[in-house]
């Protein structure tokens, strides 16, 4: 008895190829929409909880959270300005603080976990006196998304950034809220007092 081998044709094989072409060209940018609309979510998430635990800070101690990287403070001569900021890594501030100025009133830690940025890299929280967004107010408590410290060269890509941007405030990184300010450094300023 003679044995009929099947195979495929050409043909077959070049239609297979082509609907895999054509689900590949629809997936992946849908698949890559997702991953940005993910990093969107947990930044926006990260900002909240970030704030949250400088407003608790705040509300139990009479200040605001020092800089989350060594900067000396007023030693609490002005309350405006950074008296707990500490030598300590990114937002210790928040986990401890030894200042006297808050011993009593140090009801801490006020976050478990300092958030990692969507890139692997650190946020950093900070006090800046000067105006940073050009309101014309300064004293802003800002936390900086993306400022190159800590994130081994790896920054948040424009799309990313603007799509941050759009979803949490204006849409305009040059105006509001969230800006890119000193060359490419992502910001947020979390509050401003006057």
């Amino acid at each position: 008895m003679n044995s009929i081998k099947k195979a495929f044709t050409l043909l077959e094989l070049l239609i297979v190829v082509a609907i895999i072409g054509v689900l590949a060209g629809v997936g992946v940018p849908m698949y890559n929409g997702y991953v940005l609309n993910a990093n969107v979510v947990k930044t926006g998430a990260d900002m909240a909880s970030v704030k949250q635990a400088a407003t608790f800070i705040r509300m139990t101690t009479g200040f605001w959270p020092g800089s989350t990287w060594p900067e000396p403070g007023s030693g609490g001569s002005n309350p405006r300005l950074d008296p707990l900021s500490c030598s300590c890594d990114a937002g210790n501030t928040f986990m401890y603080n030894n200042s006297p100025l808050i011993r009593a009133t140090w009801r801490g830690p006020y976050m478990t976990n300092w958030p990692e940025n969507v890139m692997g890299g650190t946020y950093w929280f900070d006090y800046n006196q000067q105006d940073q967004n050009g309101d014309g107010m300064g004293n802003e408590r800002v936390l900086w998304l993306d400022n190159g410290r800590g994130n081994n060269g790896v920054r948040f890509p424009t799309e990313l950034s603007q799509a941050i941007d759009e979803r949490w405030d204006d849409g305009n990184l040059s105006t509001g809220f969230i800006q890119i300010w000193q060359g490419n450094n992502l910001g947020a300023i979390l509050q401003q007092d006057m």
